[in-house]
């Protein structure tokens, strides 16, 4: 007979469960990543709206199809939650996260708030879905993998002067992030320094003057799907911007936000800005290999030559 859990999540709730969960509903993105990531996929029964139309997720569903519950712009449906009666709910912990989770414990419905801004707490939500679910082999598979990914990164980079670089979100240029957002580690580990890692705010608004004082040697610049950026850097007051080099993170990729393939994030820009310190590895084939030994799956990864390489059925 399984034994009962004692949880404490990511903001200190306390959390009880029964035995390890069998039904799984995530509300959000990244807690959908995490619980896919370990292999969960057939336990997963609840899904927020946006995540199906990911090709990331897709692949790693499989052909399954979780009910969707909505999503955090749009609202999450709470009766659909309770119609799929869950061992337990995983809940970003921004906006009315508390709430909802609040309204599922009045139902006698478990919920894990997440809360991931760093690599770290990555690693700490993977461990306590593992745990919620008797899964913790796959969290400490994900552990060893992940290092050995950024421990061969920073191996490569060891002397190596950072650049300066900018980051510009894939809505609007003048949208950056600052040192507490979790992008600011991924530029910190491909040898970036952040040049707007001091302003104050989430996506914190920059204007012209400040970019044009920081004088960034590098661009990193989310796809985004409205094609503003690239609007932007064609007006003549960013003409000297717009000759920089850069690097787009392809939109499939899901790099730009807390995720179980972040190291392979970092590694890709590393590659992009210091190039000769990847010289004698093939990127697109180092990454394509840690999706297949995380995932299962190489054709998962955004490069081109790693899908081709091993392409999906």
């Amino acid at each position: 007979m399984a034994k009962p859990l004692q949880l404490t999540d990511m903001t200190g709730r306390h959390v009880a469960l029964s035995a390890p969960a069998q039904r799984l509903v995530t509300t959000y993105m990244p807690a959908t990543l995490f619980t896919l990531s370990l292999g969960l996929e057939d336990q997963l029964v609840g899904i927020s709206n946006h995540d199906t139309r990911q090709s990331l997720v897709k692949g790693l569903l499989d052909g399954r199809s979780p009910v969707q519950v909505g999503s955090r712009s749009a609202g999450i449906n709470l009766e659909t939650i309770i119609s799929l009666k869950p061992d337990l709910v995983l809940i970003n912990d921004k906006k009315d996260g508390a709430r909802l989770a609040g309204q599922l414990q009045q139902l006698g419905i478990p919920a894990l708030l997440i809360r991931a801004e760093s690599l770290d707490q990555v690693q700490q939500a993977m461990d306590l879905i593992a745990k919620a679910t008797g899964h913790q082999s796959q969290a400490r598979r994900y552990k060893a993998l992940t290092r050995q990914l950024i421990d061969d990164l920073t191996r490569r980079l060891e002397g190596t002067a950072p650049v300066a670089g900018y980051y510009g979100n894939g809505g609007d240029l003048y949208r950056s992030v600052n040192a507490h957002m979790y992008q600011h580690e991924l530029l910190q580990l491909a040898g970036i320094r952040n040049v707007a890692a001091d302003v104050p705010g989430f996506y914190p608004k920059i204007n012209l003057e400040q970019l044009v004082r920081w004088q960034p040697q590098f661009l990193v610049l989310e796809q985004g799907k409205s094609g503003r950026l690239a609007d932007q850097l064609d007006s003549t007051e960013l003409a000297s911007l717009a000759a920089l080099p850069r690097v787009t993170l392809p939109s499939a990729a899901l790099w730009h936000m807390p995720s179980p393939v972040a190291a392979a994030g970092a590694y890709y820009l590393a590659s992009q800005v210091h190039p000769k310190k990847f010289r004698d590895v093939d990127v697109n084939a180092r990454i394509g290999r840690f999706y297949q030994q995380l995932l299962g799956k190489a054709c998962l990864s955004p490069l081109p030559a790693a899908a081709q390489a091993a392409p999906c059925n």
